[in-house]
This record gives C-alpha cells, sequence and structure tokens, in this order.
C-alpha cells in the first residue's frame, strides 16, 4: 500500500444564519433611529400661537434614548447564541477525500505459489485476484482509519477548548464585534494547567500527586491593544512582518510563564525583582476602573521576523 495523505476540514455551524439575523437587527436598529430622530425634532419645534407650526423656543430638555447599547446587546447576544449552541460544539473535524484515496492504494501482486517436493501431486491452481476489488477494500480500511483519527482530534480539541473557557472568550469578542466592528481571538497559546491524579507508587500505595502540564488555550484580545504591521499588512493582520499586543498581567501571572516555551526564567526574575514600571502610554487605554497600572506589570507579546543580532541579544545560540 502507497503512502496516503489526509487532510481534514473544520466546519463552523450557524455562520449564515447569523448573518441573517444581524441584518435583521441591523436593520430594526436603522429603523428605531430614525424615529428617535423624528422625535426629537418634533420635540424641539412644538406647536404654537393656537396651533400652527410656528416653531417657539423650547425651554425644556433635549430627550436623547438609550437605544444604541440594547441593540448592541441584542446583537451581540444572538451572535453568540446562534454560534455557540447549548451542549453542543460549534465546529466539526471530518476526514476529506483528496484525490490521492479516491484513486485508492496500489493492488498487491498475485501470491508466489511454492513449488512441493519431488513427486507430491501439483499444488493447486492460486486464485485469480482482482486488484480493483482489493484496491477497494484497502481503500475502505484506509478511510475508516482516518474517520477514527479525525473523531479523536476533534474529543481533545473541544477538551481543551473547554478547559481553556473557550465560549466565554467567544462571547466577549462578540461584544468587541458588536461595539467596535471587530474581534480578536489569540490561540492556541501554551498556558500551564494544574490537576490532582492518584499513581500508584513501587511499593502498591496509591498517593495523590500533583501534575503540572502546559496545553493549549484561546483567548480575547482587547482590539485596542493590537498594533499590526500597518499599512504593510494591507487588509490582512496575516501579510505583516510582525504583530505587537500589550497586556498588563499580575506578578502570579508573571511567575506562570516560567518554564513555558518562549519566555527567559532568568529575565523573568529580573522583572520581578525591579517591580512595576508604574504604567506606561499603552496603559491609558485600559479600563482604569478595573485595572490599576500601579501594581501590575506591562507586558508586550511579538511575533514576527526578527534577526540574527536579535536572536544573539536575547541569549538564543
Amino acid at each position: 500500500m502507497s503512502e496516503q495523505t489526509v487532510s481534514y476540514r473544520l466546519d463552523f455551524k450557524g455562520a449564515a444564519q447569523a448573518a441573517r439575523d444581524l441584518a435583521a437587527v441591523e436593520a430594526a436598529a436603522k429603523k428605531a433611529n430614525t424615529a428617535a430622530t423624528q422625535l426629537q425634532q418634533t420635540a424641539s419645534k412644538p406647536l404654537a400661537n393656537g396651533g400652527t407650526d410656528t416653531p417657539v423656543k423650547s425651554k425644556g430638555s433635549v430627550v436623547f434614548p438609550n437605544i444604541t447599547q440594547p441593540l448592541v446587546d441584542a446583537v451581540s447576544a444572538r451572535i453568540g447564541d446562534v454560534l455557540l449552541p447549548t451542549d453542543d460544539r460549534n465546529f466539526a473535524i471530518e476526514a476529506t477525500e483528496i484525490p490521492d484515496m479516491l484513486e485508492g492504494p496500489e493492488p498487491l501482486p498475485p501470491p508466489v505459489v511454492q513449488p512441493g517436493p519431488p513427486g507430491a501431486p501439483p499444488a493447486p491452481p492460486a486464485e485469480p485476484v482482482d486488484p480493483k476489488a482489493q484496491a477497494q477494500v484497502e481503500l475502505k480500511r484506509y478511510k475508516a482509519e482516518a474517520d477514527r483519527k479525525a473523531a479523536k482530534a476533534q474529543s481533545r480539541i473541544d477538551d481543551w477548548l473547554e478547559e481553556c473557557q473557550y465560549h466565554a472568550e467567544l462571547r466577549k469578542v462578540f461584544d468587541d464585534v458588536g461595539k467596535l466592528g471587530s474581534g480578536v481571538i489569540k490561540g492556541p497559546v501554551p498556558v500551564k494547567r494544574k490537576s490532582t491524579v492518584w499513581k500508584q507508587g513501587e511499593d502498591g500505595v496509591s498517593a495523590l500527586v500533583l501534575v503540572e502540564e502546559i496545553k493549549p488555550a484561546s483567548m480575547r484580545i482587547d482590539p485596542w491593544n493590537l498594533y499590526p504591521d500597518y499599512p504593510a499588512c494591507g487588509e490582512s493582520i496575516h501579510n505583516g512582518s510582525f504583530i505587537w499586543e500589550y497586556d498588563q498581567i499580575s506578578e502570579r501571572k508573571l511567575q506562570d510563564l516560567k518554564g513555558l516555551p518562549g519566555y527567559l526564567d532568568s529575565q523573568i526574575d529580573k522583572c520581578i525583582a525591579e517591580g512595576p514600571s508604574g504604567g506606561s502610554d499603552a496603559a491609558t487605554r485600559m479600563d482604569v476602573q478595573a485595572r490599576s497600572s500601579k501594581t501590575l506589570y506591562d507586558i508586550w507579546y511579538f511575533h514576527g521576523n526578527i534577526t540574527a543580532e536579535q536572536m544573539e541579544a536575547s541569549g538564543c545560540d
């Protein structure tokens, strides 16, 4: 059987329905906004002089109905309900039938009949082998193995997404989409996960052991803290040479970065010994009520191309 290749397709459900619902909500928002504008204009020009339409100067307050926030929240909630079904995953992994698989494996040659000892009766002739039928059997077996691996990959990915609260992070992205028109989710990124398991020692006694593993996770990124290679990247950030991300983390989160790939433990110790920088220009974009830049560390994530001199300066051989 020749070497074959299997590709997998990732299908997202409900995207078309979410687009239709979003268009309907936008139409309702536009209609409500028009009605509110007309109401405001009518209130600012009351009738006077016995019911004529001569405007008089209004002494009251101008009413601004709060219609934007409820509609934005409704759009975000509707998108979340459609794209994140309850008790179900919003993706599927299936093995696709690429052309290599449709052609099937190479048929095996017919069996060779070994001659018997002298004087022995001749061996019965071997039954003819149908190469096409044999190829179909091998192809079915190969496709069944690909489907089994796809199902295992889907279960493993689903478990990782549940551990990182993928649905909650996506709902934050949907809120950004409703407010700004764009949302950012980053993943997979390596994070530390701690769990307890029972392990049996050499003496046969089981003990509760704390296990620390590195697993993938996905998380929402504030669009205001993302700096792509603009304008070189054009309309897609993936076309740029680099991308910067700003964030603020606590000392505990900074300690958790030690041991992860891509971080230098010695440099993390120096940052902790130095303490927080006390805020920066980028920190002014953060929510000052939710975060205090005086106790948090500024951290910048860089993904892109760097030179050999920069790699040597960072301590890499």
